[in-house]
């Protein structure tokens, strides 16, 4: 009796070891793997030694065409001995004063290390994901700011040793590699992008200024001259410190167009149409212009442009008067003294 249950248990034990070496397998496949499995050991007993339930399981899977089970890989150090170490590794750094007083300022700074992890996966996760090209300091959209306090409150949750169930250390560790290896990229990106910008707001290239004549920025298309009795004068020819022509003719057009939907055209007693620095200018109707040639027909009658002022302010001194060459004329040499002047003192005393 006691032979027949002590065979009957290492059956029992040898078909639970090789169910065991078939737990990596869905629960349907083993059971059909080992369907009968406790009557074919006991008849195998009868005659011969049961073996190896590994090997025996290893025989059930070929026959059944499955793959070999697949090996447990296993880390070589676990959570607890990594704790282990980094408590043994500071007691050992707190044995110098001096260290011992450097891992304490560190430890004060652990909540900033959080953040900056918690900011250097976002950046990691903002480059991969492609939503920006550049490193910022601080998110730049709403649902950026969501998902970087999300990530912050993690961070600070990790910190305080919560929110970690114990598969959760080994992404903490990974998260604090990945930080560590990316940080001094992340800031070096940082600091090129900031000085780019600013390289940008100081290097702004002015807008080119209109080219002809221009006033602060703006096109100068008409000038009004005054006279030194403040009325208005026509026919003032203008040119520059150079001789050239002061042209009021805009660059790559033949006429301007006024508001009032005239066109201002040069001057008519200048030939081949440059008198564009004749002012002031006279204008045409835009019904005036030849379809075919693009300029003012025969017939067309230049008017001229009313003057912004009627009148100006007359200078205080009139200019004196010039002869024809241009030049104002001296004063005719004159013996008679002035009728101001006196006659000279007499240096002696008059002769008797």
């Amino acid at each position: 009796m006691t032979t027949a249950t002590s065979i009957d248990q290492t059956i029992a034990d040898f078909a639970a070891r090789v169910r065991r070496r078939l737990d990596d397998l869905p629960d349907e496949e083993i059971e059909d793997l080992t369907e009968g499995l406790e009557a074919d050991l006991t008849e195998k007993a009868l005659d011969e030694e049961l073996g190896d339930p590994d090997a025996y399981a290893t025989e059930l899977r070929s026959a059944a065409g499955l793959p070999p089970r697949a090996a447990k890989s296993v880390m070589p150090w676990s959570i607890d001995s990594i704790r282990l170490l980094q408590a043994l590794a500071a007691s050992r750094i707190r044995r110098n004063r001096i260290a011992g007083a450097v891992l304490d300022f560190a430890i004060i700074l652990r909540p900033a290390w959080w953040m900056l992890r918690a900011w250097a996966a976002f950046e990691l996760a903002i480059l991969i994901a492609g939503g920006r090209g550049i490193v910022s300091a601080l998110p730049d959209t709403p649902f950026r700011w969501f998902i970087f306090a999300a990530l912050a409150i993690v961070s600070v949750q990790w910190g305080r040793n919560l929110w970690l169930p114990r598969w959760m250390n080994v992404v903490r560790d990974l998260v604090n590699v990945m930080a560590i290896l990316a940080l001094p990229f992340l800031l070096t990106a940082l600091a090129s992008s900031s000085g780019w910008a600013y390289a940008q707001s100081v290097n702004v290239q002015p807008e080119p200024a209109p080219a002809g004549l221009t006033r602060n920025g703006g096109s100068v298309t008409n000038i009004f001259a005054y006279d030194a009795d403040g009325a208005p004068i026509t026919g003032v020819q203008l040119f520059d410190q150079n001789g050239k022509p002061l042209s009021a003719k805009p660059p790559g057009e033949d006429f301007t167009t006024m508001s009032d939907g005239r066109m201002l055209v040069p001057s008519t007693e200048v030939t081949n149409g440059n008198g564009w620095n004749v002012y002031p200018l006279e204008s045409i109707p835009l019904n005036s212009i030849d379809n075919m040639t693009g300029r003012p027909r025969a017939d067309a009658t230049a008017t001229p442009v009313q003057a912004p002022f009627a009148r100006v302010q007359p200078l205080l001194t009139p200019p004196p008067l010039r002869d024809g060459s241009g030049v104002t004329p001296a004063p005719a040499a004159s013996n008679e003294p002035p009728a101001s002047a006196e006659p000279p003192a007499s240096s002696g005393p008059p002769t008797p």
